[in-house]
């Protein structure tokens, strides 16, 4: 059995590898540090699948269910279940196995986000060089897009859009795999995303305003359509109005602070005090334990950056007073992102790994504000842009 283990870990490993090559080639990354962000990543995949077994984890029951053979197509844990049972019947992974091939997909998000910070800080000095690197080498970056579930599949999704919207023209196939992808395990998360892209189109003043209203005409009928799976997978069943949303809010609040360890209390905190809670904690005198500890150093480089961030954007009037359709389009989904978790998540482990939904936007937003501020480069997200990353 450990012979048939390591023969399995190596055959994955292997085709790892070949991914990361093509991987390289198709995001503009040198051969050296694909395979570098590779070794990294699937070092967590070794750990995550370590830590799940000793600490427990949703990855276990996602496992364990994936032994029906019966198991039907579905959405969000039911699409990770499915596919785990597809692979288990098309060959008997073990569990570190199964950790190691979800972990590929993560791994494609991150060559993405890579690639994307890289280009936003072509031009910028080393000091934003190095931001960028670092943030790409964040462990929880790695860790919980590492393992069996749903964050591996959504961190790729989630880096493959932000990765085609330097291009869109030329890379529209690798946004509908994105959208696509993120639907199928998030869909709430994905029908955000895709209000938040119409609603850019619409803002476009490049577009007439007949267009705007058959754009926004067909694209509301399509969302509408598909908003019933995305509440139903959140938990909200009855209509939709505004008394029952309030009321899901609140319950929602009541769980993750009563139901799982690191809860916190946020009913009666500010809307600045639940965001900062959301983004930024907690902080190293509040770590409970190593983890935490270490998500707390973490938050402190966040709230570094999103400092720098915030003054280069106030700085930068060129992208101020003109932004492109990028720009907005990534502020529009992370805030409406940001607000909805942020009230809604009040348990400081879930947000840890929850916000590498919206984050990505944002830290690629910050950087190439910073890049702008420092009179290298001008308009480095822009839709329009033909120009290969």
């Amino acid at each position: 059995m450990i012979i048939v283990n390591l023969a399995q870990i190596f055959i994955i490993i292997s085709l790892g590898f070949i991914i990361t090559i093509i991987s390289a080639k198709i995001f503009s990354l040198t051969l050296q540090r694909a395979i570098i962000l590779f070794i990294w990543h699937t070092f967590f995949s070794f750990a995550y699948a370590w830590y799940v077994s000793k600490f427990g984890g949703d990855a276990n029951s996602y496992y364990n269910s994936a032994q029906d053979e019966n198991y039907l197509f579905g959405f969000s844990t039911a699409f990770i279940v499915f596919i785990s049972s597809f692979l288990l019947d098309f060959v008997n992974l073990s569990f570190i196995s199964m950790n190691i091939i979800f972990g590929i997909f993560g791994v494609i998000g991150l060559f993405a986000f890579d690639s994307s910070l890289r280009f936003v800080t072509k031009d910028a000095n080393k000091k934003f060089k190095l931001l960028a690197t670092i943030i790409v080498f964040l462990p929880s970056v790695s860790f919980w897009s590492s393992g069996l579930g749903k964050d591996s599949i959504s961190f790729m999704a989630i880096n493959l859009i932000l990765w085609a919207c330097f291009n869109l023209r030329n890379r529209k196939l690798i946004f509908i795999i994105g959208i696509t992808s993120l639907f199928l395990v998030r869909p709430h998360i994905a029908i955000i995303l895709f209000f938040s892209f119409i609603a850019t189109l619409i803002l476009n003043n490049n577009l007439k305003i007949f267009n705007r209203i058959v754009l926004f005409t067909i694209f509301l009928i399509i969302g509408l359509s598909v908003l019933p799976i995305g509440l139903e997978i959140v938990g909200f069943r009855k209509d939709l109005t505004f008394k029952n949303i309030l009321i899901f809010i609140e319950n929602r609040q009541n769980y993750n602070w009563k139901s799982w360890a690191g809860g916190i209390d946020i009913r009666d905190m500010s809307l600045l005090a639940k965001l900062f809670t959301y983004l930024f904690r907690p902080l190293p005198f509040e770590a409970h334990s190593f983890t935490a500890f270490l998500a707390s150093l973490e938050n402190i480089f966040l709230l570094y950056l999103f400092v720098l961030g915030l003054i280069a954007m106030l700085n930068n009037k060129g992208v101020v007073a003109n932004p492109d359709l990028n720009t907005l389009f990534f502020l529009i989904y992370s805030i409406t992102t940001l607000l909805l978790f942020s009230n809604i998540t009040a348990n400081l482990g879930i947000a840890v790994r929850q916000k590498w939904m919206f984050l990505p936007f944002l830290t690629v937003l910050f950087i190439s504000y910073n890049a702008q501020n420092k009179g290298k480069h001008k308009k480095v997200i822009n839709f329009k842009n033909k120009k290969q990353i």
